[in-house]
């Protein structure tokens, strides 16, 4: 079996549901964490064990859902610098076939 984390969206809701189970080989949940997570106080700098360890597939998985739900990233790592390399490519580009 492997884990599954799915995001659901809820219709006329400012929120999403996170599913968190598992899937046997077909893809169909037979599994799922019912009861709530619960939250226990921590001293500053304590040292934390992660609360979920998942796969990089399940983490692109959850991605997935996330773009499909219709969520986008604010900000991209390097967008400035990958969109002026595209508009420097066009111009040569122009350039070369208007012979400017």
């Amino acid at each position: 079996m492997k884990n599954a984390i799915r995001i659901c969206r809820k219709d006329y809701s400012q929120s999403v549901g996170l599913l968190i189970g598992q899937v046997d080989f077909n893809g169909d949940l037979v599994a799922a964490v019912k009861s709530p997570l619960t939250m226990e106080s921590c001293a500053s700098h304590q040292i934390l064990e992660e609360t979920l360890e998942i796969s990089f597939d399940e983490v692109q998985s959850l991605m997935d859902d996330l773009w499909y739900a219709g969520f986008r990233p604010k900000t991209t790592r390097d967008g400035n610098e990958v969109v002026g390399a595209m508009k420097e490519h066009i111009n040569d580009l122009r350039r070369v076939a208007f012979k400017e």
